[in-house]
């Protein structure tokens, strides 16, 4: 969506084990170009999956992967019904393990009721979807927005990146955010 020309995605793991968080496209040339990556990084073929949110642009290859890996999908509760893939429910606060890293999710709604950020402890990241970009502020509005919801993840976040001493937010569009205690101080006061 503009101003943002793609949907950025994550691949975090190693040589025996790699997760995918977020795939916004099913065209065959960009999965491919995906497999080309992961290839290049010597990261093992995704076993996972791991969804922020479902809206399409962030979750639109997810049937085509599960069919080319044989991954498993994951995604909070809430989310769920909406997908139309097979996938298990990811609760708030749940761990996965993805070789030296562990991923935890924390619910944060607010652009979509079932949002979730993934906090990478030992690369002190946060990869939070769409609940920030770098650039411009999110879209928070109807049918899924709730700005109650979206300002209580907001609180959430800081708190977390404090707790890591998180140096990188990993939104679902643009560049990574390096300042992010600053950035998250700014889109609470442009939505207040």
């Amino acid at each position: 969506p503009p101003p943002f020309d793609h949907t950025n995605t994550y691949l975090v793991g190693s040589g025996t084990e790699t997760v995918l968080v977020d795939v916004g496209s099913d065209v065959p040339a960009v999965l491919d170009a995906l497999e080309a990556a992961l290839h290049a990084l010597g990261l093992a073929a995704p076993g996972a999956l791991l969804l922020t949110h479902t809206h399409a642009d962030h979750c639109a290859g997810a049937g085509a992967l599960r069919e080319r890996y044989g991954l498993t999908v994951y995604v909070h509760p809430l989310e769920r019904p909406r997908l139309g893939v097979p996938a298990r429910p990811l609760a708030d606060g749940e761990a996965l393990r993805v070789g030296p890293e562990t991923l935890t999710a924390h619910h944060t709604p607010g652009q979509s009721p079932g949002g979730l950020s993934f906090a990478l402890p030992a690369a002190r990241t946060v990869l939070v979807g769409d609940i920030l970009t770098a650039e411009s502020p999110s879209f928070v509005g109807l049918p899924d927005g709730d700005v109650a919801a979206y300002l209580a993840s907001l609180g959430r976040l800081e708190a977390l990146v404090k707790a890591l001493g998180a140096a990188t937010l990993g939104p679902g569009h643009g560049p990574p955010v390096r300042n992010p205690r600053a950035r998250l101080g700014e889109v609470r006061a442009y939505r207040l």
